[in-house]
């Protein structure tokens, strides 16, 4: 699964940017700031291209430490791309190492199986998504890092496919956030409700947890060892030696820079002898 950098949403975009047009009207009118809008703006686009070329932009990478987490895809009912929106929003959201992977599978799952695939995926934490007779919809042993998701209670009254991969999105999202450590909420447009069936799960008016637990969510990832992305500098990854090839001029000038060699020999200073009382 790509990486994928934090976006602003458009809502938050016009927002952000009706408020600063308020704040830039106001400045003028007190007379604190005699530049519009498009002048600040274009003043702020000016310093990000400077940082950047100092730089070469910000990137992320696992932490060195290690620690996954990881989505277990053992179903066929839902397609892939209908489920993987979850993962890569947590991703982007909170900067850690989560991945959706398919093993090979012969369509049998068995509670014995999950300290096996944990161990073949080197997950410290896992979320099943399973067909299975015998398990509920939604399964959790926070103590041991794991959850299941049950496609086929789900689809239990042949709903459509829009509706079955939705329901399997949400259980995602409150199967990963009951695993690290989050329960319902008090907030009203949050997936961590009171779900006794389909039709509570469906009458949810969320597609994701609220901000509310995500403390607790991270306290834990961090206690089962899954640790937060490293966020520098490209140069800064240069100088650490884990950068990535360089994608454009800016990134390939500070790669040369850091990498080339001394132009002229290194002179070490011999140490002073010490003389003899």
């Amino acid at each position: 699964m790509k990486r994928i950098v934090i976006t602003v949403g458009l809502l938050a975009s016009a927002v952000a940017a009706g408020a600063v047009e308020k704040i830039a009207a106001a400045q003028r009118k007190a007379g604190t700031t005699s530049m519009t809008l498009e002048e600040q703006n274009a003043k702020r686009q000016e310093l990000m291209r400077r940082m950047y070329a100092r730089t070469g932009g910000r990137i992320d990478r696992p932490h060195a430490a290690g620690g996954k987490f990881v989505f277990i895809n053992m179903q066929g009912i839902v397609p892939e791309r209908e489920i993987d929106e979850p993962v890569s929003t947590i991703v982007r959201v909170l900067q850690h190492d989560v991945t959706l992977e398919a093993p090979a599978s012969n369509g049998v799952f068995s509670l014995a199986q999950i300290p096996v695939l944990m161990k073949s995926q080197q997950a410290k934490g896992a979320i099943f998504l399973v067909e299975d007779d015998a398990c509920p919809s939604v399964l959790v042993a926070p103590e041991s890092g794991w959850g299941i998701v049950n496609v086929k209670r789900l689809n239990a009254d042949s709903p459509n496919p829009v509706l079955l991969a939705q329901r399997v999105r949400r259980e995602m999202w409150r199967s990963f956030a009951m695993v690290n450590g989050a329960a319902n909420t008090n907030m009203g447009k949050c997936l961590l409700q009171t779900v006794l069936s389909l039709k509570d799960l469906d009458a949810l008016q969320a597609e994701a947890f609220c901000p509310e637990p995500v403390n607790l969510i991270l306290a834990h990832l961090d206690a089962l060892g899954v640790k937060k992305y490293q966020h520098t500098t490209y140069r800064q990854a240069c100088i650490e030696g884990w950068a990535p090839m360089p994608t454009n001029d800016i990134q390939r000038a500070i790669w040369e820079q850091v990498h080339q060699l001394p132009t002229e020999p290194i002179k070490i200073k011999p140490e002073a002898k010490k003389v003899k009382e």
